[in-house]
């Protein structure tokens, strides 16, 4: 299966899929899209949330927050022996933002309103899991309003997971090929910056191999 990089950035990549058939090329899009392990906070306790949304609401906002880690140091919870987790299947992550200090810090007046974002998020140790910080979007992901007055503090955890089990755990944002000539494809791929999309694609094809090889292990995919 030889690949030909068209077009690379951090997280888009473009390539031509050669000498393969519509099978192989679903088989790869499939797993760029449902297998590959990435982390994302699945459980988030609310200590307080005086804003307008509800607790079920942020939530689920900050369980698509994408975030970067070394996902080769841990392993999901169901393949863990600790009884109720530990530093190696989840991360435990937390925040504490209020209207006033926010305000300050980013000198606003005029009782103008300030935004919790991603950034606001940290690590309780030195496990490397961090929110994703884009270029284009240097000060984070907003994810909730703070009015004057407002306040949010929250614990989380963050564990291993794919995009099979929910979309959250999903690390690519587009995957899409179309036929080309000579029974090749072409892959269009972005990620959502929990990993490069030349990363995504080597895990990727690991992944296609392994099971090729759980299918019929003289094959020797290799």
């Amino acid at each position: 299966m030889p690949i030909e990089i068209l077009k690379v950035k951090d997280f888009y990549l473009q390539f031509i899929l050669k000498n393969s058939d519509i099978s192989i090329a679903n088989a790869i899009r499939r797993i760029l899209i449902s297998e590959i392990p990435t982390m994302a906070i699945d459980v988030v306790t609310f200590e307080i949330n005086s804003t307008i949304q509800q607790d079920e609401f942020l939530a689920h906002r900050l369980g698509l927050v994408p975030l970067v880690s070394n996902n080769e140091q841990f392993v999901e919870t169901k393949d863990c022996n600790c009884p109720n987790g530990c530093p190696k299947c989840i991360i435990k992550l937390t925040c504490d933002v209020t209207y006033t200090e926010k305000a300050k810090l980013q000198g606003l007046t005029d009782n103008q309103p300030v935004y919790l974002t991603s950034l606001d998020i940290h690590s309780d140790n030195n496990s490397g899991v961090k929110p994703v910080v884009y270029k284009n979007c240097p000060h984070g992901i907003q994810i909730a309003k703070l009015n004057p007055g407002q306040s949010i503090k929250f614990k989380a955890t963050a564990k291993l997971g794919k995009g099979k089990y929910h979309a959250k755990w999903a690390p690519l944002s587009i995957a899409t090929f179309v036929p080309s000539k000579n029974n090749s494809f072409v892959f269009t791929m972005e990620t959502n910056g929990s990993l490069t999309a030349l990363d995504a694609l080597k895990k990727a094809l690991d992944i296609l191999y392994e099971k090729l090889n759980q299918i019929n292990p003289n094959l020797n995919f290799e």
